[in-house]
């Protein structure tokens, strides 16, 4: 079948949807179903991600440390 793991990343929105459903809920009473979907749109095409801090917070050196 082709396609088939777009089939199966859709699913996964699909599910992850419905496990959020009161906040989705509450998403749609404030932003209404058309500013829902502009801002799940919005949210798909990651404009809230900065690359340029991204950039830096992988150049610095980190320490992780299991408490």
């Amino acid at each position: 079948m082709r396609g088939y793991h777009y089939l199966m990343h859709l699913a996964h929105l699909l599910n992850t949807l419905a496990v959020h459903t009161l906040d989705l809920a509450e998403k749609v009473l404030t932003l209404g179903i058309r500013g829902l979907l502009h801002f799940l749109r919005q949210t798909v095409s990651g404009p809230w991600l900065d690359a340029q801090r991204i950039r830096t917070l992988v150049a610095t050196r980190t320490q992780l440390r299991l408490v």
